[in-house]
């Protein structure tokens, strides 16, 4: 594994702390890397102990010398972003680091603030000569890589902008814009069960299958990110990046190669041809009452739509999704509904719909529900599963999301990055969403969603998975 030096801005908090540290940790207990150090950067008085500290309690199978060595490879600088100056703070320790762990200048800027600090962090790097514009497929003996947490702006035009400014100090080959919901193992593994199985490649298409659910239930509700959320609701914060990128990932062409920018292309041809036909949004009874959020606030805590894909291989099947906090289980999966069977039982038709679905939480893996012959009766039918679970096989072995980018990103591998083009069209969905005034409905804590749900499935004869 080549060796760097991390700079992680917003180190201090509550991403950096739960997942972003724990990863770091992780990677280094089983050596997966070793010679690096990190640089962190907050606004916060405080030392770098101090703040690895408060990450402990999210290290899995923690051990003491190993925290300590970690801190020990490890530096804290206090800075304002918006002030040049300190980025020359950020700068000393960073080569401080660098000359003592012989390092050879390989950076990675990792951004987990807040977007709209994304342009100003680029630019006071690279003024401070921290941060150096690669040429694609340089051949420095060093690379400088930069990640941007989701979300990516508030709009198209906010996104538009902030992808203008970075770009005028680093080159697209050297950013990665992060979903940690696409650096999953098992959603990485949509395209390989798509693509690297016979029985199903054929049969994705408009003339097998029937639609496709996206569901992303949570059972949690602000957990303390309350000004954050009220400023971005469901939709810009889930379904645009996540459910998005899910639909994409599901619906794409088959690239040239199941890597890299082949994966993107193929990516964003779906996104340009996502057009939203219906849906409604929710709002939990008790969010205005939440701290800080105002007494007026129009802010969806749940979505539901319907898409359309305007191509050939699409027409005709709709793609449902459906995403909310404060909900009755916590559930991702996606849920490929095949048509009808030509049934020749006449006792037993129609026979129900064949189901392909890919669980992403609780539980990772992959199930087929089949029709089949009830045992003992001569035309009596069934319906059973046939489960694979992922995790059950693989968890020993299997990273978390965190883990998985961060290695990724080292070793260059883009896949996981959203692409610029990928941004911007998935931000000029959710605003067409917004121009089409759909209702808002109010629904309990513990509850499945508004009662318009049902009203909303019988219109489309769905049935929620």
């Amino acid at each position: 594994m080549t060796d760097f030096v991390l700079i992680l801005f917003g180190i201090t908090g509550d991403l950096a702390k739960r997942k972003i540290i724990p990863a770091i940790y992780t990677l280094f207990a089983k050596n997966k890397i070793n010679n690096f150090a990190v640089v962190g950067v907050g606004l916060e008085q405080a030392n770098i102990r101090e703040i690895f500290n408060r990450a402990k309690e999210f290290i899995l199978d923690f051990d003491e010398e190993i925290f300590d060595k970690l801190i020990e490879k490890s530096d804290y600088v206090a800075a304002d972003l918006n002030k040049l100056s300190d980025f020359e703070n950020i700068k000393k320790s960073v080569l401080m680091q660098e000359n003592k762990y012989n390092l050879t200048g390989n950076r990675l800027f990792y951004c987990s603030i807040a977007a709209e600090l994304y342009g100003m962090v680029t630019q006071n790097c690279s003024q401070v000569k921290l941060l150096d514009k690669e040429k694609p497929n340089n051949l420095n003996n060093f690379w400088h890589r930069i990640v941007y947490e989701k979300p990516f702006g508030q709009d198209y035009e906010t996104a538009k902008l902030i992808n203008n400014l970075i770009l005028k100090y680093v080159d697209e080959s050297q950013i990665f814009r992060i979903d940690h919901y696409i650096a999953k193992e098992i959603v990485e593994a949509i395209s390989f069960v798509r693509f690297t199985n016979r029985i199903f490649e054929p049969l994705w298409n408009n003339y097998h299958i029937d639609s496709v659910q996206i569901i992303l239930d949570e059972e949690v509700c602000l957990e303390g990110r309350n000004l954050y959320y009220d400023k971005y609701g469901a939709l810009k914060d889930v379904v645009q990046n996540h459910i998005l990128q899910l639909i994409s990932l599901v619906a794409m062409e088959p690239p040239q190669q199941l890597s890299g920018d082949y994966i993107r292309d193929s990516k964003v041809q779906v996104l340009r041809k996502l057009v939203p036909t219906d849906g409604f949004f929710g709002q939990y009874i008790g969010y205005k009452d939440e701290s800080g959020i105002k007494s007026n606030s129009t802010t969806d805590t749940f979505v539901v739509m319907r898409f359309i894909i305007d191509d050939s291989r699409w027409s005709g099947v709709p793609f449902y999704i459906k995403t909310g906090k404060c909900l009755d289980r916590k559930t991702t999966k996606i849920c490929i509904r095949f048509k009808h069977a030509y049934c020749l039982l006449s006792k037993s038709c129609p026979t129900e719909p064949n189901y392909l679905i890919i669980s992403i939480f609780p539980e990772e893996g992959i199930s087929i529900e089949l029709n089949v012959k009830k045992p003992n009766s001569r035309s009596e039918i069934i319906r059973t599963k046939i489960d694979y679970c992922y995790s059950c096989i693989f968890e020993p072995e299997t990273p978390q999301a965190y883990e998985s980018i961060l290695l990724d990103i080292i070793s260059g591998e883009r896949s996981i990055s959203v692409r610029q083009d990928e941004i911007e069209y998935s931000w000029q969905i959710i605003d067409k969403i917004i121009s089409m005034n759909l209702p808002m409905y109010q629904y309990k804590k513990g509850t499945s969603g508004p009662k318009e749900l049902e009203t909303f499935a019988n219109k489309y004869n769905l049935e929620w998975k």
